[in-house]
């Protein structure tokens, strides 16, 4: 898209939509959720809003191994809550991790913690920052410019796939 809109409302009024998302991914989704991009006037921002909704559930995980990479989501037995991800491969049974995933998907999809539990702040905040993590490294700073750069880029996602994969 490379030509990311600035926000002229809202608490992150001056920012981007990609900057927004990785800092604060639940917001972003209420957001969606809540049309209030399509209720905008602008109509280029309701049409940003919508792309990066769907790159942001269909990350392609970056993966270095045999078989196609899948990644596991977990979730805290006590809480209910997101926990985390793993990126594995296709070839490893989730008896050998110990420790049975939720589910198991293709992509990263940033969602899913507010799909599992509706405010589950933390969960989403987590997700953003492991995916950052599988990316960039541990002490990656993700400024806008690199923010907008991820999103820009095809390669990172896989708008194609069937994502359920158990």
């Amino acid at each position: 898209m490379s030509n990311w809109l600035d926000l002229r409302f809202t608490k992150y009024k001056g920012r981007s939509l990609p900057e927004i998302i990785f800092l604060d991914p639940n917001w972003f989704f209420w957001s969606c959720e809540q049309r209030i991009f399509k209720a905008n006037i602008n109509e280029m921002l309701a049409y940003q809003a919508d792309s990066l909704f769907k790159k942001a559930t269909h990350i392609k995980p970056p993966f270095i191994g045999k078989g196609r990479p899948v990644v596991q989501y977990f979730v805290n037995q006590r809480s209910g809550k997101f926990s985390h991800i793993k990126v594995v491969s296709d070839t490893i049974m989730p008896s050998e991790l110990g420790g049975a995933p939720l589910l198991t998907r293709t992509v990263i999809d940033w969602s899913i913690p507010r799909n599992l539990n509706f405010y589950d702040r933390a969960g989403t905040e987590s997700i953003v920052r492991q995916t950052k993590v599988l990316f960039f490294g541990v002490d990656f700073h993700m400024s806008r410019a690199r923010a907008e750069d991820f999103f820009d880029k095809d390669r990172n996602f896989d708008m194609t796939s069937v994502n359920w994969f158990m």
